[in-house]
């Protein structure tokens, strides 16, 4: 073999491992940013003294967070969902009607009322009030 021929052998075989790299590099690339843009979803609850009881939900991932279902149980009996019927079917049974926040699912006719809505005037109430 001459001298020419080695050369191009060596180059050839620099470029295969060269382009062998780069997609692993890009397969890698990709991975770690699928991962870095994740939800992370978690649940407080806050029962401040002389304050509001309750529970939230917050997104501290940098990915956006899709809940699509929920589910509401008191004592081991499920009650339904976490929505507007499922929080006034447990707040019935309590012998003081806390106020209560749910954040409706589009399509349950909610439309117009803002992101939320607000239920009861807490403190033994029994009237819905408006946001």
């Amino acid at each position: 073999m001459n001298a020419e021929t080695v050369t191009a052998i060596c180059a050839v075989v620099i470029a295969v491992a060269s382009l062998v790299v780069s997609v692993y590099q890009t397969h890698a690339m990709r991975q770690h940013n699928r991962h870095s843009v994740r939800p992370i979803l978690q649940l407080h609850r806050g029962w401040p003294v002389g304050g509001r009881a309750g529970l939230r939900l917050t997104n501290s991932g940098l990915g956006p967070a899709i809940v699509v279902d929920s589910t509401l149980t008191v004592d081991g009996e499920v009650i339904g969902a976490w929505n507007a019927r499922g929080v006034d079917h447990v707040r019935e049974r309590l012998p003081v009607r806390p106020s209560a926040v749910t954040f409706p699912r589009s399509g349950e006719g909610e439309v117009g009322r803002g992101p939320g809505r607000r239920f009861g005037r807490g403190r033994g109430g029994r009237g819905r009030g408006g946001s």
